[in-house]
């Protein structure tokens, strides 16, 4: 099929493994048939959506660069954290998502890729999710996302990571939360996504204890 070869192509420009290729094909195999139940990716021009959302995961994966463990917000239809899996896949990962629905099938899809000895679904909002891994004493090396609208309550949860805080989102909303005072101290690293003109790439770095840091902003 024409959508396995788009699939294989834009996997192999981030040097995805074999092995790798075939559990993204097997995962839009698997979405395509869950989004008949429940909405996950919108249902009009489906491909052409799927293959719109792994470019930009697959760009998200590498402005991250490496990392041992992550915890995605909104994960959704599983965008960008399959692809972390994938792209990273001796990383721990947490895929927070608040609607129950959502989360059932997020747990069953990382059942069927063998995603689940690594990969922990917590089936709550960002705030519950937080509490839970402050509770356990568990750290991540960041907090992503490519959907969730309240980036201060992103930034907020800072103190869980070991390497920051990142989103994708828009130049407008970029402008309007770095102009929140108590973000100022943060380093803030900015990079369009390749492709996507209106869409940047976000990384708030965890700063030393005590010392503010300017913001620094880096584009292509």
């Amino acid at each position: 099929m024409v959508i396995f070869d788009e699939i294989k192509k834009e996997a192999s420009n981030y040097r995805i493994s074999e092995p790798g290729i075939s559990k993204i094909i097997n995962f839009y195999k698997y979405l395509e048939e869950y989004n008949k139940k429940i909405n996950l990716v919108s249902r009009k021009d489906f491909k052409s959506n799927f293959l719109s959302l792994l470019r930009i995961s697959l760009w998200y994966c590498d402005f991250l660069g490496t990392f041992d463990s992550f915890m995605d917000v909104g994960s959704g239809g599983g965008f960008p954290a399959i692809i972390f899996k994938i792209f990273n896949p001796f990383s721990k990962g947490f895929l927070v998502e608040s609607s129950f629905k959502k989360s059932l099938y997020l747990q069953s899809v990382v059942k069927e890729l063998r995603m689940d000895e690594e990969t922990e679904v917590i089936s709550r909002d960002l705030k519950g999710a937080v509490h839970t891994l402050k509770r356990r004493k568990i750290k991540v090396d960041f907090i992503t996302s490519m959907g969730f609208r309240k980036k201060e309550q992103i930034i907020d949860a800072m103190e869980i990571t070991m390497k920051g805080v990142s989103f994708i989102t828009g130049d407008n909303e970029i402008r309007r939360v770095q102009q929140i005072e108590q973000y100022k101290k943060f380093q803030w690293i900015v990079k369009p996504v390749a492709g996507k003109d209106l869409l940047k790439g976000v990384i708030v770095k965890v700063g030393d204890l005590g010392k503010e840091k300017p913001i620094k902003m880096e584009a292509e």
